[in-house]
């Protein structure tokens, strides 16, 4: 993670004087919380600009910014309104801070209104899954930062851990030392040190006791999320002479170590001429235009041309994906598969994911990428997306084999099914030998009974159409006997929800034709809320003051007691202040209608037509029921001694007396 914070105006690079890293870890989840201190050391008041990419899966899921020496934390809003808000107050010199989702994993954190010589206190909390090998997780950070930085402190903690954790060699002054009850604490302090990315690469791995399942209850609902190891089943390989390469020659792949995207080219090569046939390969450079297409057939394990040819290849411009869309129809009527090798950022044009007509399997090797769009073109075309963390071995069977698909799941207590949202909940490829990761959510109503003993989870695998055989998987589930004190047990909620909330989320760009679509931008935004992460469609907004949250109506965080309770009491007053200034106004308007009535009974009988030369009034209908009164657009209908009367007939514009102040 190379973390990027300077003066968004001039681009100056700001000093971090102090860094702080405090890692909670329980079960296959982790919570990483950073706070830093950084320095404007001007004389003016600055815009200061962080950018930096996440681990990929991680989501942002809390923000807050010191102001006046409190650390105020951050509330979702729509990300639209976010930007409306924070230019607002920026214009107005007030302090107000932003967390938004800029691409793929790369998140920004923008502070206005930072004072002069001052040090601004600021902390990001992000939560991710962890990577499992040999049944032990691992947890890794990385932090890259240019300049000296007085103070570093990392603070970690293990939960539900059975032995004790081995760190990387360049963090051994971390010593962790056993609490009781699995959890395990370390923490390390050093000064006066600059953070290389290339040296300042820490790394922990540990064994937890229920490495495969973690389940948290509360009153109202339950999460559970579950890793399961997909076994080799037995494969039938396809029959492949002919397949494309789509190789991203963007500027943002300029710095990528290319040298794995070669080795998963070799790998697959060989497997192919293994089984005795020659191969064609067609290669397709892009950026933002298509580049003139190359083709090569390799008999033999000597492919050196097609290895200097992509070595050899400029990158500079943008990506545009559009172009892909147009040739994909025509070019690739005798082609099997296809690999693309890009990271899906620094695009130009709509970035609408397309059906592709062949499989496609995208190979990301760099930290940073638009996960969700490349996930969603992928899947589409019924291919797969690679990572950087996926094992070569791995991709080559995904690729040369039958696909093995999750076709469903089921969560029975006794012989009773429980009703679940499962995320994934459609078919979704898994990967043998590697971890297939669900989440699910339980309401825990009155009509939702768990019997004793544990509840089993049935996962159900297969390859193919839905007719082919089928293979299942059981893992048992406590729901009843969750042994964790509050605290804990609060904030694996939390994190369990919020891996929960990610399969959610990854699972809607999927599934989305058009990402400007307004139901797709409500779930978005519903899940934002409810388990405060940043989405694609929500930021993070801190303001300095109560004025401000009354401003653009954001209620302030519940972490501020006494700021909310004034906001909810303020807000309630107003409301009842327009509604009864709304009632009192109509009641003006009534009485004066009444008057008039009255004034019309005095001078004309009920049947008589009473004309003027500018206007005509007709009462023109009678009604039994003499208490309804209602107003529908300009007119007023006023049952009063079986007389029922239309406004639109009277030379003056009644709907005036109507319009609210």
């Amino acid at each position: 993670m190379s973390l990027q914070l300077c003066d968004s105006n001039t681009g100056q690079p700001l000093s971090v004087k102090q860094l702080s890293v405090l890692a909670f870890c329980t079960g296959f989840l982790a919570e990483t919380t950073i706070t830093f201190v950084s320095e404007n050391a001007s004389s003016t008041k600055i815009q200061a600009e962080l950018t930096c990419p996440l681990p990929e899966g991680a989501t942002i899921s809390g923000y807050s910014l010191e102001i006046d020496g409190i650390m105020m934390d951050a509330v979702i809003v729509e990300k639209d309104v976010a930007r409306v808000v924070y230019e607002q107050e920026v214009r107005d010199n007030k302090e107000v801070s932003v967390v938004e989702s800029v691409v793929g994993n790369v998140f920004r954190t923008k502070v206005g209104g930072m004072p002069p010589q001052s040090c601004k206190k600021m902390q990001i909390k992000y939560t991710q899954d962890l990577r499992m090998r040999d049944f032990s997780f691992i947890y890794e950070f990385t932090m890259g930062i240019a300049s000296k930085i007085d103070v570093v402190n990392y603070e970690i903690i293990l939960t539900d851990c059975t032995d004790l954790p081995t760190c990387s060699d360049q963090f051994k002054q971390l010593n962790f030392e056993p609490k009781g009850d699995g959890v395990f604490k370390a923490s390390s302090v050093m000064r006066n040190v600059s953070l290389e990315s290339s040296q300042n690469h820490l790394q922990f791995s540990w064994t937890a006791s229920s490495p495969s399942r973690m389940v948290s209850v509360l009153p109202g609902e339950a999460f559970f999320a579950v890793h399961d190891l997909i076994p080799d089943l037995p494969m039938k390989d396809k029959h492949t002479t002919n397949f494309c390469i789509y190789w991203d020659c963007s500027y943002s792949r300029s710095e990528v170590a290319l040298e794995p995207d070669f080795v998963i080219i070799s790998t697959i090569i060989a497997a192919i001429l293994e089984r005795g046939s020659s191969l064609s390969i067609t290669v397709r450079p892009f950026n933002y235009r298509l580049w003139s297409s190359k083709d090569f057939i390799i008999s033999n394990k000597n492919f050196a041309e097609l290895d200097e040819f992509l070595t050899y290849l400029s990158y500079l411009g943008a990506t545009n994906f559009a172009c892909l869309e147009e040739i994909c129809e025509l070019e690739l009527p005798t082609c099997d598969f296809c690999l693309m090798f890009t990271d899906g950022m620094s695009t130009m044009g709509a970035k609408k994911s397309f059906r592709h007509s062949k499989p496609l399997y995208i190979i990301n090797n760099a930290s940073a990428g638009d996960f969700h769009f490349l996930r969603s073109l992928a899947k589409k075309s019924g291919g797969a997306y690679f990572s950087r963390n996926t094992a070569f071995s791995t991709i080559q069977k995904s690729i040369l084999s039958e696909r093995l698909q999750f076709r469903g799941a089921s969560l029975y207590s006794g012989s009773q099914q429980i009703p679940v949202k499962f995320h994934p909940s459609v078919p979704t490829m898994v990967h043998f030998g590697e971890y297939f990761k669900i989440a699910g959510n339980i309401s825990t109503s009155p009509g939702v009974i768990f019997h004793e003993g544990p509840a089993v989870l049935q996962i159900t695998y297969g390859y193919g159409t839905a007719d082919s055989p089928s293979y299942f998987s059981e893992i048992e589930l406590d729901l009843v006997n969750i042994n964790s004190n509050v605290q804990t047990l609060k904030k694996r909620h939390k994190m369990i929800g919020q891996f929960w909330a990610q399969k959610a989320l990854a699972e809607l760009a999927e599934l989305t034709d058009d990402p400007n679509d307004a139901a797709y931008k409500k779930e978005l935004l519903d899940l934002g809320r409810r388990f405060h992460v940043v989405t694609p469609n929500t930021s993070l907004v801190v303001l300095s003051s109560l004025d401000q949250y009354l401003k653009h109506e954001i209620p302030p965080p519940t972490s501020l007691t006494e700021m909310h309770s004034e906001y909810l009491s303020i807000m309630f007053n107003k409301k009842k202040e327009i509604t009864d200034k709304s009632h009192a106004h109509f009641n003006h308007v009534m009485s004066w209608w009444l008057r008039r009535l009255a004034w019309y009974r005095d001078s004309t009988t009920h049947n008589s037509v009473y004309e003027r030369e500018e206007s005509r009034f007709v009462p023109y209908k009678t009604a039994s029921d003499l208490s309804k009164m209602s107003i529908n657009h300009h007119q007023l209908y006023c049952e009063t001694d079986n007389l029922l009367t239309d406004f639109r007939f009277f030379p003056f514009a009644f709907s005036s007396y109507l319009s609210l102040p």
